[in-house]
């Protein structure tokens, strides 16, 4: 049986770490102890247990509370539903989602951060519409953009699993008009702050763009517009 007194004694030294250590080492110490044998324990320590749970639980949903409209709804997991805990969960699947959701938030800070070497790990795609001629003519608007992968895009994008493709416009971006409405964008990104006949810098992303595709196209519409903030 799991030696409870040492388990949270560890996990307390683990609190030192960065925050995403934090929400990793919770999260699978709470698959942990959800495991432990109750069987040789009284009915006190039993309540015991499901108490230290309960309240873990909660403290992990209380960490990521704040974080979850950063994330695409089609990428966002919960991090322990209370039911999940109460009837047992599949532990490999549910602490890979918890990680995927990590990820993209890490992706959104080192975005903002305008570190362009650490974001270059995630070996971003760079894609752009390729009948934007064809868009310019009168009533080509209504033409629907066809994104491949292109050298001078306008986009960044990072491969998930199952076909997802995160997007995030290229760093030093500057959307005026035509970028905006000729070249789709407002169709990918909510822009915060936009106006016509005015060229805007990218303040940050609120929240990445999702797609479906591959490395050398994306389809069409996106699944999820992603939240620009412009200055």
């Amino acid at each position: 049986m799991m030696n409870i007194d040492k388990a949270i004694q560890n996990f307390m030294e683990q609190l030192r770490d960065s925050r995403k250590s934090l929400d990793q080492s919770l999260y699978e110490f709470i698959i942990k102890i959800q495991h432990i044998d109750t069987s040789g324990l009284s009915k006190r320590q039993v309540i015991l247990l499901q108490e230290l749970i309960e309240r873990l639980t909660l403290m992990l949903q209380r960490l990521n509370i704040t974080l979850a409209d950063q994330l695409p709804s089609g990428i966002q997991t919960n991090t322990i539903p209370r039911q999940d805990i109460e009837s047992g969960v599949d532990d490999k699947t549910e602490i890979k989602k918890y990680f995927i959701k990590q990820n993209i938030l890490n992706m959104i800070r080192i975005y903002n951060s305008g570190d362009r070497k650490a974001f270059s790990t995630y070996n971003p795609i760079r894609f752009g519409m390729i009948n934007a001629t064809q868009r310019i003519r009168p009533g080509g608007y209504k033409i629907s953009p066809i994104i491949q992968q292109a050298n001078d895009g306008e986009l960044l994008g990072i491969k998930m699993e199952d076909s997802y493709i995160i997007i995030f416009p290229i760093f030093g971006l500057h959307i005026d008009e035509a970028v905006y409405k000729l070249g789709a964008l407002e169709e990918i990104f909510e822009c915060q702050g936009y106006k016509d006949l005015k060229s805007h810098g990218i303040l940050e992303v609120i929240k990445p763009a999702v797609f479906r595709g591959d490395e050398n196209h994306l389809d069409w519409p996106p699944i999820e517009k992603g939240i620009l903030k412009l200055r």
